[in-house]
C-alpha cells in the first residue's frame, strides 16, 4: 500500500503526545529563560510596560506605555502576564514568558488531542514535535509579544470548529448532545481579545474545504442555531463589550490607535513611513514582491518540517486518503494553511512571527506524511527519533539564544543600562523615586516602576527644590545647564553617567536619606522619614525605615482636583484629595521598637 493510504487506528490515546509536548516546552522555556534576556529585541518593551501599567496603576481595561500612549493590542496578553507579576511584584523574563509559553502549550495540546483521535498516537507525537521544535515557535516560546498566545488560541479555535463541524449529534433521553460550537466561539473571543478578529477567519477557513465531511442532516441538526446563537452572544459580550468600554474610557485616542494606526495601517500599509515618499509604481512593485515573502518565511522558519508539510499538502490535493476522517482533517488543514498564506501574502504588514497561527496545520500535515513513512518502525526506534528531535531543538536553542546574542548590539545596550541601574543601587539612590525625563524605558523597567515621563521644565522645577531629587535622562549635560541657568544657588550633578542613561540629582552624593522628592503625574511628593516603594494597583506604598513619624507632603501642580490612595508598611492606609495648586500632608505615626 503506498505511503499515506494506510489507515491508523482511530481514537488512539493522546497522553503520550501531551506528555511529550509538556516535556519539550518545559525544556525549551527553561533554556530560554536561563539565557541572556533579549528584552530590547523584537519590540518587547511595550508589552512589558502594559503589564507594569496594570500592576502599578491598575489600568486593566486599557493599558499605556511609558509615553502615555494607549496599547495597540487588546489586553488578554497583559492580563495573563499581570497575574504572576502581582505575585512577584515585578515584571521580569518569567512573568513575560508565561503568556507565550501558555499559548504554545494550548496549541500543542489541541494538536495532540485532535491528531491522536484521527491519525493515531505516533502521528500525534510527530505533530506536537513538528509544532514545538520549530525555529518560529522556539523563538516565540518566551517572546514578550502576543504572537504565541494568539497562535495557541487560534489553533484551539480552529480544531474546535473542525470537531463541531464533523461531529455527529444524537438525541438521548430527549436531550440533544451539543456539537461544541459555543466552545469555539468562546476560544475565538479569547483569540480576538489577544490580537484581533482575524482569528475567526483563520479558524473557519478550513471548513470551506470539507463540506462533504459534514454528518448527514437530521432533526437534531436543525437545532444547531441555538448553540450558535449562544456562542455568538458570548463572543460579542466579551469582545464588543471590552471594545465599547475601552472606547468610552479612552475616547478618540483609542479609536485612532487601535482601528486607525494598528488595524487599518497594517491592512493597507499606510503605517509604513517609507511608503510616504514612494511612488505608486514602486509601492505596487514592493507589494507584488511581498506576495511571496510569507511562503518563503514559513518554509525557512519552520524547516525542516515545512518541507514535509508541503509534500503532504500536494499529496492531499492530488491523492486524498481513503479514510473519511483522515481525509477531512487533511483537507481542513490544507484549507487553513492555504487561506492563511493568501491573507498574510496580500497584507503589506509582513514578518515571520505573524505566521505562527497557520503553522499548526502545517505541523499536522507534516505528521500525517511522516507517520505513513515510518509506520513500520519499531517502538524503540520511534522513541529514539523523538528524543533526538528534542535534543536537536535544545541544541538549536542554546546556539541561537545563548551563544549568538552575547555580542549583539542590543545585548550590549541592555548590559550598559543594567550597569547604570546597579550603580544607582550602589550609590543608595532610591530607584523607585527616580523620575524619568527621557532615555530608554528599560532603565525604568529595571527600577520596577512606571511613572509618567515629565517635561524638561518639570525636571528643572524638581531639581531646584530643597529636597534631594533624581531624574533619569540621556541628555544630562543639557539638563544640568538648564538647572544652573534657572537658579544661581542650585546645582545639578550627573551622579550616574553612561552612554545610554544617566541619573541627574541636585545632590552630588546620594547619601542614605529618607527625604526625597519625586514627581508623579501632576503631584509633587516629598518624603521625610520614609521612602516610596513601587506603587501597587494604583496605591502609593510607603516604607517606614525608623520608628519615628513619617511625613509625606503632596502638592497638586495641576488645575484639577487630584486624589491619591496610600498604604504604609506599618498597616495604615488612607486617601488624600487635594485641591488645585494646594498641598496636603500625610502623617504616619511610627511604631515603638519592641
Amino acid at each position: 500500500m503506498p505511503p499515506g493510504d494506510s489507515i491508523p487506528k482511530p481514537s488512539a490515546p493522546s497522553r503520550p503526545a501531551i506528555l511529550l509536548a509538556l516535556l519539550t516546552i518545559a525544556l525549551i522555556v527553561t533554556l530560554r529563560l536561563t539565557g541572556p534576556w533579549n528584552i530590547l529585541d523584537n519590540d518587547q518593551l511595550r508589552p512589558h510596560a502594559y503589564i507594569q501599567d496594570i500592576i502599578r496603576n491598575s489600568n486593566w481595561l486599557v493599558q499605556h506605555d511609558w509615553t502615555g500612549e494607549v496599547a495597540s493590542k487588546p489586553p488578554l496578553y497583559a492580563w495573563i502576564g499581570a497575574l504572576p507579576a502581582l505575585l512577584t511584584d515585578r515584571v521580569g523574563p518569567l512573568e513575560l514568558a508565561i503568556p507565550s509559553a501558555l499559548g504554545v502549550l494550548i496549541a500543542a495540546v489541541a494538536i495532540a488531542l485532535t491528531t491522536a483521535h484521527i491519525l493515531g498516537t505516533r502521528a500525534a507525537c510527530i505533530a506536537t514535535l513538528a509544532f514545538i521544535a520549530t525555529p518560529i515557535i522556539i523563538k516565540q516560546s518566551t517572546l514578550a509579544r502576543t504572537d504565541a498566545l494568539y497562535a495557541g488560541l487560534t489553533t484551539a479555535a480552529a480544531l474546535l470548529a473542525f470537531r463541531a463541524y464533523t461531529r455527529p449529534r444524537s438525541i438521548s433521553d430527549g436531550r440533544v448532545r451539543g456539537a461544541g460550537w459555543w466552545e469555539f466561539w468562546l476560544v475565538a473571543a479569547l483569540a480576538t481579545l489577544t490580537k484581533g478578529p482575524l482569528a475567526i477567519v483563520l479558524a473557519l477557513a478550513g471548513l470551506l474545504f470539507i463540506r462533504s465531511a459534514r454528518p448527514p442532516r437530521s432533526d437534531s441538526h436543525k437545532r444547531r442555531w441555538p448553540e450558535h446563537l449562544m456562542g455568538i452572544a458570548l463572543f460579542l459580550a466579551l469582545t464588543a463589550g471590552w471594545f465599547a468600554a475601552a472606547w468610552l474610557h479612552e475616547d478618540q485616542p483609542f479609536i485612532d490607535k487601535v482601528l486607525g494606526r494598528e488595524l487599518l495601517g497594517h491592512v493597507t500599509g499606510a503605517s509604513k513611513e517609507h511608503l510616504d515618499n514612494t511612488s505608486t509604481v514602486d509601492a505596487l512593485l514592493h507589494w507584488l514582491a511581498g506576495l511571496f515573502k510569507p511562503t518563503l518565511y514559513l518554509l525557512y522558519h519552520a524547516a525542516p518540517w515545512s518541507i514535509f508539510a508541503l509534500l503532504a499538502l500536494v499529496r492531499t490535493i492530488r491523492r486524498p486518503p481513503e479514510d473519511a476522517r483522515r481525509r477531512a482533517l487533511e483537507r481542513f488543514c490544507t484549507g487553513w494553511l492555504i487561506v492563511g498564506l493568501i491573507i498574510f501574502s496580500i497584507v503589506p504588514h509582513q514578518r515571520p512571527d505573524l505566521l505562527s497561527p497557520i503553522w499548526a496545520p502545517g505541523a499536522i500535515l507534516a505528521a500525517s506524511f511522516l507517520a505513513s513513512l515510518i509506520e513500520s518502525w519499531s517502538g524503540p526506534r520511534a522513541r529514539l527519533a523523538s528524543a533526538s528531535t528534542v535534543v536537536a531543538s535544545l541544541a538549536f536553542t542554546i546556539v541561537v539564544y545563548h551563544i549568538a546574542p552575547r555580542r549583539a548590539d542590543h545585548m550590549q545596550r541592555k548590559e550598559e543600562i543594567h550597569a547604570a541601574f546597579e550603580e544607582s543601587l550602589a550609590r543608595d539612590v532610591p530607584t523607585a523615586m527616580i523620575t524619568p525625563l527621557d532615555g530608554p524605558y528599560l532603565f525604568t523597567a529595571f527600577c520596577n516602576t512606571l511613572p509618567p515621563r515629565i517635561t524638561e521644565d518639570q525636571a528643572v522645577q524638581l531639581l531646584v527644590g530643597n529636597a534631594p531629587a533624581f531624574v533619569s535622562t540621556n541628555r544630562p549635560d543639557e539638563l544640568i545647564r538648564r538647572v544652573r541657568a534657572h537658579s544661581d544657588s542650585r546645582r545639578a550633578y550627573a551622579i550616574v553617567r553612561t552612554d545610554q542613561i544617566s541619573v541627574v540629582s541636585n545632590t552630588s552624593e546620594a547619601a542614605p536619606t529618607d527625604s526625597v522628592a519625586a514627581l508623579h503625574d501632576a503631584l509633587l511628593l516629598e518624603t521625610a522619614g520614609c521612602r516610596l516603594l513601587p506603587p501597587r494597583l494604583g496605591t502609593l506604598r510607603i516604607q517606614q525605615s525608623t520608628a519615628a513619624t513619617a511625613v509625606i507632603a503632596v502638592r497638586n501642580l495641576s488645575d484639577t482636583r487630584q486624589s491619591i490612595h496610600w498604604r504604609a508598611t506599618t498597616g495604615e492606609r488612607g486617601t488624600v484629595s487635594i485641591a488645585p495648586f494646594a498641598e496636603s500632608i500625610v502623617t504616619i505615626p511610627g511604631r515603638p521598637a519592641p
